[in-house]
């Protein structure tokens, strides 16, 4: 079993969904404008 490499793709995913998290709430702000 790779852990490490485990860890690295959910750190990968997880940065990815903040981003994108992140992204949604700029727009949702730009929106309310």
């Amino acid at each position: 079993m790779a852990a490490k490499e485990l860890l690295n793709d959910i750190a990968e995913n997880w940065a990815r969904v903040r981003r994108t998290i992140g992204c949604l709430h700029e727009t949702e702000k730009n929106t309310q404008k």
